[in-house]
């Protein structure tokens, strides 16, 4: 009787009441990301692909295969919070934010860089232009702010990030800052910026 007990619970019938679990998602040919649409990579499997992409300088078009779950660990090396946050992975973090159009979470991050005075003006700066490749004329009313600025080099960009931002209103601030601007290479910057802006 205890044979027979036994037996079935090795039995495969034995198994028909459990799920079956679902085989690991299988790694991309190239190293990269999973492509497929499976659920979104959560954990160390997302911690690994963000990596790997920053590591290979991606696209933005791999950026958005990761989407919205890539803004928190991205957004935390751009900001310098954690434990090896040299300037290039940095400045590699916020250039990727700024390619993933079509994902709005990777624009809070890039607000917070832009606008905190703790961060380095260099990160400041980069923060701006890839805020405006993120939202377009939508930006302006974050980046315009940033032309009164007590730093010159961030004060230059913002005037190069409401330059690629683009549209009337980012056009109306740079004139507006012009007439009040006394710094030369600031004039020369959004002078240069609304040249380029012109039809």
């Amino acid at each position: 009787m205890i044979a027979l007990g036994a037996m079935a619970m090795l039995s495969p019938r034995a198994a028909v009441g459990r799920k079956p679990q679902a085989p690991p998602a299988a790694p991309a040919p190239d190293g990269g990301v999973p492509d497929g649409g499976g659920p979104p990579m959560t954990g160390p499997q997302l911690e690994a692909a963000v990596e790997t992409l920053l590591g290979k300088h991606a696209q933005p078009e791999e950026w958005r295969k990761l989407g919205p779950a890539a803004v928190e660990p991205l957004g935390k090396i751009a900001r310098g919070a954690e434990a090896r946050p040299a300037e290039r992975r940095r400045e590699e973090a916020i250039r990727s934010l700024g390619g993933m159009d079509g994902i709005p979470e990777a624009a809070l991050p890039l607000r917070m860089i832009a606008a905190d005075p703790r961060a380095s003006d260099p990160d400041r700066c980069r923060a701006a232009f890839a805020l405006a490749q993120q939202q377009g004329p939508a930006s302006v009313a974050d980046l315009e702010p940033l032309l009164q600025d007590p730093s010159e080099s961030l004060r230059v960009g913002a005037a190069r990030g409401l330059g690629q931002a683009g549209g009337d209103d980012a056009k109306k601030a740079l004139e507006d800052r012009l007439e009040l601007e006394e710094t030369p290479v600031v004039r020369e910057a959004i002078q240069r910026t609304l040249t380029l802006m012109q039809p």
